[in-house]
């Protein structure tokens, strides 16, 4: 297998969706903003998880709350994991590294399919301030 065969980037944008990396500090709330330009959907329903493998079975390490509204013509998505969820998470093995982990968000609007919109890397990186 090639590296381009297996370069999860690729992956998820062959597949249609779009590909960001997030990081979470350690004893903090996360919050991420997506906005979808000129479009409503504020009555969709949208689901995230984070898990150890994109590939993993079983229930997610965590789940994104997510809350969409609207701005103008505009949809305002926010998702939040509570600090507890954050906390609970995998720590890395090597003390002040950030452990890897992957999530997905995924969108299904009012009769329409679900469909997986953002996917990548998520990372819980340690934070100084306690």
């Amino acid at each position: 297998m090639t590296t381009a065969q297996n370069d999860y980037a690729a992956r998820v944008r062959a597949a249609g969706a779009a590909y960001y990396t997030l990081t979470a500090l350690n004893q903090r709330d996360y919050v991420a903003l997506f906005a979808f330009e000129g479009g409503d959907y504020s009555s969709a329903t949208f689901r995230g998880q984070v898990r150890s493998r994109p590939d993993a079975d079983g229930d997610p390490l965590a789940e994104f709350t997510c809350t969409p509204e609207l701005s103008g013509s505009d949809t305002v998505l926010t998702v939040t994991i509570a600090k507890a969820d954050i906390v609970a998470l995998p720590a890395a093995a090597e003390p002040g590294a950030a452990s890897l982990l992957y999530y997905d968000i995924t969108i299904e609007p009012d009769g329409g399919v679900e469909e997986t919109i953002f996917a990548g890397e998520f990372y819980r990186a340690g934070s100084i301030t306690k």
